[in-house]
């Protein structure tokens, strides 16, 4: 009887070493970067990039948009190639600047995005899936928040 009870308690210990402390499952995952701007309602957070001789890629796929954020320098215009490497259908749209593009999946268009001057976050989102985390921002400097229009409105447009 004894030698089954230090049987077991060296199989609890052994499962304990293997899972982590209660209610956590292998290895710790490293913590995501916190947002550089804040947006209205639920954001899937898949990074930040600075833009580069003012042109930038997005990928736009299943509910996130990576990067997330993007760094631009106030007053400048902004080249985006942006692909949906995603199996649904999704939007990149920005309210303030009227622009509402629809992706199909594999298809790839370019629009230009307008960095205001006064350096103010300008909101882009997926119409379709905005209320799940689908949306990011263009910044100029960490700190502050982009008027989320799509979150708030369920889409902009009227949609």
């Amino acid at each position: 009887m004894r030698k089954l009870f230090v049987t077991g308690i060296t199989a609890l210990a052994l499962a304990g070493a293997l899972v982590g402390p209660i209610g956590t499952a292998g290895a710790a995952s490293p913590a995501k970067a916190k947002p550089p701007v804040k947006l209205d309602g639920k954001v899937n957070n898949e990074g930040t990039k600075a833009v580069k001789s003012g042109s930038a890629s997005i990928e736009v796929s299943d509910y996130y948009f990576e990067p997330t954020f993007l760094k631009a320098k106030a007053g400048t215009t902004v080249k985006v190639k942006l692909e949906n490497k995603g199996s649904a259908q999704h939007t990149f749209a920005i309210d303030s600047q009227k622009i509402d593009k629809t992706l199909s999946p594999g298809s790839t268009t370019t629009i230009n995005v307008d960095i205001p001057a006064t350096g103010t976050p300008v909101n882009f989102y997926c119409r379709f899936h905005v209320t799940s985390g689908m949306q990011g921002a263009f910044f100029t400097k960490a700190g502050g928040k982009a008027k989320s229009t799509g979150s708030s409105n369920g889409g902009g447009y009227g949609y």
